[in-house]
């Protein structure tokens, strides 16, 4: 892993935490991959409606 794109990683989590969102307790997934640095940061999951879709055909999942 590129030390620089950790840096990079480090500098927008801590932006997401201290000053979009202070004290919203996200969550946030990060990977980096050829030393690109991708961030997810879901506020509110807990907050997100959940349906069982394991019975749903496939065509249905597009209708959401």
């Amino acid at each position: 892993m590129n030390y620089e794109a950790c840096q990079i990683e480090k500098i927008i989590e801590n932006y997401a935490f201290d000053v979009l969102y202070p004290n919203q307790g996200l969550n946030i997934y990060s990977d980096i991959h050829s030393d690109t640095v991708s961030i997810t940061i879901i506020k509110g999951i807990n907050n997100i409606r959940s349906q069982d879709i394991s019975v749903w055909k496939e065509t249905e999942l597009y209708e959401w």
